[in-house]
């Protein structure tokens, strides 16, 4: 009786190395149906002179770098937290943020998005910095390192503002 179950003990063994080594030597399938596309995101900002009603004017540029066409994508670019942009386009705005959509998208093509931040035209002396960041994308993006752009701003006065 001890032998039988040493012995079926072992047989067990046996068959659990023999099936990992089974699924050990499967290959590994990549999934065709899965896209892939470098989403990169640009952020510039023009400052608006107007003694009355000062603001700066950001574009949001999505290029699809490939290969695959994006479907679809979402940007978010957030600013100063005391301040709530004007919509535009395609993007909703909150206090401290612009969310943009975009798509669909080619490979080798851009979408672009306009929001505004108006300024208190009593305002001096402040930086501003907007941070865009590419928050959804509809394929797998091979390179996020270009999915983060960040612009400041100089406002002095109503007519004296500089962005970089």
């Amino acid at each position: 009786m001890i032998h039988a179950r040493r012995h079926r003990a072992l047989a067990l063994r046996a068959s659990a190395v023999l099936l990992a080594a089974a699924t050990l030597a499967l290959p590994t399938v990549a999934h065709a149906d899965t896209p892939t596309a470098d989403a990169a995101v640009t952020l510039t900002a023009v400052p608006h002179f107007a003694l009355l009603a000062p603001s700066i004017v950001y574009t949001v540029r999505v290029t699809d770098n490939g290969p695959d066409a994006l479907t679809g994508a979402r940007v978010t670019t957030a600013v100063a937290d005391v301040l709530t942009p004007e919509s535009g386009g395609a993007c909703t705005t909150n206090p401290g943020s612009a969310v943009c959509s975009f798509g669909p998208i080619a490979s080798g093509s851009s979408q672009t998005q306009t929001f505004t931040l108006p300024i208190n035209p009593v305002t001096v002396a402040l930086t501003l910095r907007a941070t865009a960041t590419i928050t959804a994308s509809s394929a797998a993006d091979p390179d996020t390192t270009n999915n983060t752009e960040t612009v400041d701003c100089t406002y002095l006065t109503a007519l004296d503002a500089h962005c970089s």
